[in-house]
């Protein structure tokens, strides 16, 4: 398991991970999706910067109630205001994080958003991280798809430029 300043360095990483891959991230993809059916950049970026901060709010509390008006509090952001925006969602999600011991990561019970018991620091990969990490690819894609062939693994992974890349 985790340990919460492992948990920590995880998300701050795909933080980072993000704010790079925006970076990346032609205009055109900002109000247009990939296919029918999927968000828009505009819509990925929005809900990125609340993914990682609304389900541990949620875990913490073990109460779900809230989680669609906390995760829709970004849906106005303009889009070159993402970088700072996951700033402060990182920051959030230290301040919520910062009270809490390992043991509480270990032995607190929670919930899943669909119900399924877990300990809070279980809820908070299967959740915060992964939901950070699989949206985080999502962003790739888009660029990816936009044209951006020079992305590479690197970009993806470790948030630099391939060696060789413009």
């Amino acid at each position: 398991m985790f340990s919460k300043d492992q948990f920590l360095a995880a998300i701050a990483h795909e933080h980072n991970l993000c704010k790079h891959l925006f970076a990346q991230l032609p205009e055109s993809c900002h109000g247009t999706a990939p296919a029918d059916g999927m968000r828009t950049g505009h819509e990925l970026l929005t809900y990125l910067t609340r993914c990682s901060a609304a389900p541990a709010r949620a875990l913490i509390a073990n109460d779900w109630s809230k989680i669609r008006e906390d995760a829709a509090k970004n849906n106005s952001m303009a889009v070159p205001d993402f970088p700072a925006t996951m700033d402060a969602q990182l920051d959030e999600l230290n301040e919520l994080i910062a009270p809490l011991s390992d043991a509480d990561l270990q032995n607190q019970d929670s919930s899943l958003p669909w119900g399924a018991p877990c300990k809070l620091g279980e809820g908070l990969v299967n959740t915060s991280l992964r939901f950070l990490t699989a949206y985080r690819m999502q962003l790739f894609l888009y660029a990816k798809q936009a044209g951006r062939k020079d992305l590479g693994t690197v970009d993806c992974w470790f948030g630099a430029k391939q060696p060789g890349a413009a």
